[in-house]
């Protein structure tokens, strides 16, 4: 609105100040020519001229030349005043000598009220008006009562061509000014409804650019917010990885000791091969929990064909621990042969993110009676691949269902997490694989988490 309001101000300034310039050049040639006629007349009369001195055109060039100086110092709003004072004392010394019925005076009277409209500010407009027409007035006064004698023998005469093409001039003259104002009015606002056109532009291009930035922004954040809540959550697991390695090493540990105290004895050579077999399934079972933790926390882009059975195996290997912790049993049902294209740590990350939502809600909801089951299921349907992580941990209530994959949204205590898990599963899912998750929950009995995504 206040750019509109500048723009409209700027545009009526330039309008005037283009009339202005016009009208001040156009009286200058007027007064100057006027001038030299009435100049030429009185040296070819000498003493038989009985016409206007050429002292009072003269006397308004000068005056004139001061205004167009003023005007060219960009004193634009005193020189409309000193121009418009000019126009009113040509008038008025006019009908002071012919007397306030002369056509031409009020032709100019009529000028006058124009060029007050273009030259004044709307404000001060009616005052200007009623000052003319208080010098309209008072002349009339001295004309009635005597105190003026103009001169009024131009009644006597007859219409005379001259006249009619001076009244002409006149409509002109008030045609072209009237005109030149309307044409600049119209030209500005054409201007102005295109500038406010180009800013309307600008505005909404405005508009999606920040949008677009800020969903970057946001996008970013929440990427980076997640990768941090996955190292976060593989940290937490290590504690179940390090319980889960005490066995394989005890196992080792174990069967290298029977190994030592057989000692040479070449009777129980086929006693020791099976105590070696332990220790090297114990070593390789290390081995593996060793490498899908390590698997777990890259970073390193990889787009691929991969296994889907082999990473969700990987991924659980990691929660073993925290689930038995919790009294939790996990139930993983995998059809064979499933594979999917893409970055093979973000697919784990979603069951991962998925699993520990599971196990954390049966913490949340306190849930004290019955089995605690957490089943992971994965199949075919056409072309996709779906994973279907259903508990029985108390479900979610139905106000907060609609918020869950919002970022930071979340009912858990402040050290079980800050809300980003689901909003990050759900941007790697429709993101990174062009699938779909959706939720469905009852409240009091449990949750199932559904995901699809395009296979091979």
């Amino acid at each position: 609105m206040e750019i509109s309001k500048y723009i409209s101000q700027t545009e009526r300034e330039i309008s005037k100040k283009h009339i202005v310039n016009i009208l001040i050049l156009g009286l200058i040639v007027v007064s100057l020519v006027a001038f030299l006629v009435l100049l030429v007349h009185k040296i070819q009369l000498r003493d038989e001229y009985t016409g206007e001195s050429p002292l009072y055109p003269a006397g308004v060039l000068l005056l004139v030349v001061v205004i167009y100086r003023l005007f060219r110092e960009n004193y634009v709003r005193l020189s409309s005043y000193l121009l418009l004072s000019v126009f009113i004392m040509i008038t008025t010394v006019l009908m002071w000598k012919s007397g306030v019925e002369n056509q031409f005076g009020l032709l100019f009277f009529a000028f006058l009220i124009a060029l007050t409209g273009i030259l004044v500010e709307l404000k001060y407009f009616l005052y200007v008006v009623i000052f003319i027409a208080t010098i309209y007035v008072i002349l009339s006064y001295f004309q009635i009562t005597g105190i003026n004698d103009p001169y009024l023998q131009w009644k006597n005469f007859d219409l005379l061509w001259s006249d009619t093409i001076s009244y002409i001039a006149m409509f002109f003259i008030i045609s072209v000014v009237s005109g030149l104002y309307n044409w600049e009015i119209h030209r500005s606002l054409r201007r102005a409804l295109l500038s406010e056109e180009e800013l309307k532009e600008e505005r909404d291009l405005l508009e999606v650019r920040v949008e677009q930035r800020t969903k970057e922004l946001k996008q970013s954040q929440i990427q980076q917010i997640g990768q941090l809540s996955k190292f976060v959550e593989y940290g937490r697991s290590m504690v179940g990885l390090m319980h889960d390695l005490v066995n394989p090493v005890t196992a080792i540990s174990l069967n290298l000791s029977f190994i030592e105290k057989m000692g040479q004895d070449k009777n129980k050579i086929k006693e020791m091969q099976a105590y070696v077999h332990r220790a090297l399934l114990a070593a390789k079972k290390m081995e593996k929990y060793v490498l899908s933790s390590k698997e777990k926390i890259k970073t390193k882009q990889n787009q691929a064909r991969f296994s889907v059975a082999d990473e969700i195996n990987d991924v659980l290997l990691l929660f073993n621990y925290k689930a038995k912790r919790s009294g939790i049993s996990l139930d993983l049902n995998i059809e064979n042969g499933l594979y999917v294209v893409g970055e093979q740590s973000k697919f784990g990350q979603i069951v991962s993110n998925l699993v520990s939502n599971a196990i954390d809600a049966f913490e949340v909801n306190q849930r004290s009676t019955g089995d605690k089951k957490i089943a992971v299921n994965v199949f075919r349907f056409d072309n996709l691949v779906q994973l279907v992580v259903e508990d029985n941990a108390g479900g979610i209530k139905k106000e907060n269902l609609k918020k869950i994959f919002e970022p930071f949204f979340t009912t858990k205590s402040a050290d079980k997490g800050i809300g980003i898990g689901l909003a990050v599963t759900k941007d790697i899912v429709v993101n990174d694989f062009n699938g779909k998750i959706s939720v469905d929950s009852k409240w009091g009995e449990g949750t199932v988490f559904y995901v699809s995504i395009p296979g091979e």
